[in-house]
């Protein structure tokens, strides 16, 4: 009798946590097939597998996406089992729940995170709040007054609420910057006729500050979040709403697109003679670029080459039925010994994975799996005494 196929790790954990029998394959991804009407073959597959196995496995099985296969499931009178919560898994939930980040523990249990936080809130779990260390406060005393809360949170991966709770409970304030006559002189000299915004940005405060400070000094005109329209304007309006998009007509005018469409609705112009973009047709040599290249070149690489969006290449290459589940991936970078040195060096410190991301120029999904390759495992977060 022949010797079972000796499967990688990775895969047999997964058979076991998702409990599937040996006799059924791991599903390989099918041909994409897109507003394609459902055959009779593949109802018996939704049939044999969905109650058990859920509408991911099947979609992958199918080439379909996972709502498809949920609505025709409930077409044909089929309804979703829950997979009930074994042993093991309640195990992991309660070592981890407080020490690991909720889509990490949801990643490990094959599970959603709302699944997750259920089942924890159903055991009595709570995540117990990170402390702050005597480090990290001094961190905040000494660069509050000076840095964005936005920085020092980066700094110290936490959120930029919880620095600002954090210094206000250290009694932290930061520095009105005074008002100078050079200051009056400008904002008198441009409100009006400058957007307040930009006078803003320009002096270094805030628009509502720049507001009372030229009401203060005499100026009676609109504020800044409700200018009136000048005759120009609307003139400007009338002349280019045929041939202009909203959005350039907005930044000429210095106007919101919103404040923009509302006037030319108050002016009475039609919205049917109004600029749309015109859409340029797919030819037959731009599809048979696509039929060549799409394997091997990524999607914005082959955007730039037909001066299209990688969204429309995307659609397009959905309604060619070109674009498959199976097709290997040819723009990732690859990793270098240096890279990996570095994994190795700082992976595991608390917020490690945003600073590798920065550091390396990668995204934090390319930090986890290259973790992951590298047999890296994050450690549970300390608490401070």
């Amino acid at each position: 009798m022949a010797a079972r196929r000796q499967l990688p790790k990775p895969l047999e954990d997964l058979r076991r946590l998702r409990r599937w029998p040996r006799d059924v394959p791991i599903p390989k991804p099918g041909p994409y097939s897109s507003h394609a009407r459902w055959t009779y073959k593949e109802e018996e597959t939704i049939r044999r597998y969905y109650p058990q196995y859920g509408a991911a496995y099947v979609a992958r099985m199918l080439g379909r996406s996972r709502n498809a296969v949920q609505l025709r499931a409930r077409h044909i009178g089929l309804e979703r089992l829950c997979r009930l919560w074994t042993k093991p898994e309640i195990a992991l939930v309660k070592k981890h729940y407080d020490r690991m980040p909720l889509d990490e523990l949801a990643a490990l249990l094959g599970r959603s995170a709302k699944a997750v936080t259920l089942r924890a809130s159903a055991l009595g779990l709570t995540v117990v709040p990170r402390l702050w260390s005597a480090e990290e406060i001094e961190q905040v005393r000494l660069l509050y007054r000076k840095v964005p809360a936005a920085t020092i949170a980066k700094r110290l991966g936490r959120p930029a609420k919880s620095v600002m709770v954090q210094a206000q409970k250290l009694g932290l304030s930061r520095s009105v910057k005074p008002v100078t006559t050079a200051m009056v002189r400008t904002i008198m000299k441009k409100i009006g006729r400058v957007n307040i915004e930009k006078i803003a940005a320009e002096i270094g405060i805030g628009a509502a500050r720049v507001t009372n400070i030229a009401r203060a000094n005499g100026y009676d005109g609109e504020s800044w979040f409700h200018r009136n329209w000048e005759r120009r304007e609307d003139t400007y309006l009338r002349q280019h709403y045929r041939r202009m998009p909203i959005g350039e007509i907005a930044q000429k005018l210095e106007r919101t697109p919103k404040a923009v469409l509302h006037r030319l609705d108050a002016l009475g112009l039609p919205r049917s003679e109004r600029h749309q973009p015109q859409r340029v047709r797919w030819t037959k040599k731009q599809d048979d670029l696509l039929r060549r290249n799409y394997r091997t070149l990524p999607v914005a690489e082959l955007a730039a080459m037909l001066s299209r969006t990688p969204h429309a290449v995307r659609n397009r290459l959905k309604l060619l039925r070109l674009l498959r589940l199976d097709v290997p991936r040819t723009s990732a970078r690859a990793w270098t010994a240096k890279e990996d040195a570095t994994m190795r060096r700082l992976y595991g410190e608390r917020g490690c994975r945003k600073r590798l991301a920065e550091r390396l120029g990668r995204s934090v999904p390319s930090i986890n799996g290259r973790a992951s390759k590298l047999g890296l495992m994050k450690p549970a977060a300390k608490r401070d005494a």
